[in-house]
Formats: structure tokens, C-alpha cells, sequence
């Protein structure tokens, strides 16, 4: 069975999210001003893949 992903974006900010091992988290953030999380234990949480930024034409340079 593949594994489960769940997808998390600004409004999970500040809670607390409780997954099984091997679900994976995408984090899509509409905003530069905040970072994807981080664990010092790997073996909690660790990236798959690298961030990418892709820009929208809603938003003014330097505006976020």
C-alpha cells in the first residue's frame, strides 16, 4: 500500500499534528516570511525532497 500524505498549509500554523510513521507531510506555504519545519531528529520528521518557490502573478516583488 502507498503510503498516506496529508497536505499542510498556513492555517496549520501553531497546532499540533499527530501522523503515523511513513505518512508523509507537504507543506505548501502561500508565503516566503515562513519556513517549512524542522526536527533535529531524523527519524521524527525529515525532508524527501528539496523546497521549491514558484512565483505567482498575484504577488508584487518584495511583497512576500
Amino acid at each position: 500500500m502507498p503510503a498516506r500524505t496529508i497536505t499542510l498549509d498556513e492555517h496549520a500554523a501553531g497546532r499540533v499534528i499527530e501522523v503515523r510513521a511513513g505518512t508523509r507531510v507537504l507543506i505548501r506555504l502561500r508565503s516566503t516570511y515562513r519556513s517549512a519545519p524542522t526536527s533535529s531528529d531524523t527519524r521524527t520528521l525529515a525532508p524527501v525532497d528539496r523546497s521549491v518557490t514558484t512565483p505567482t502573478r498575484t504577488c508584487e516583488p518584495g511583497a512576500g
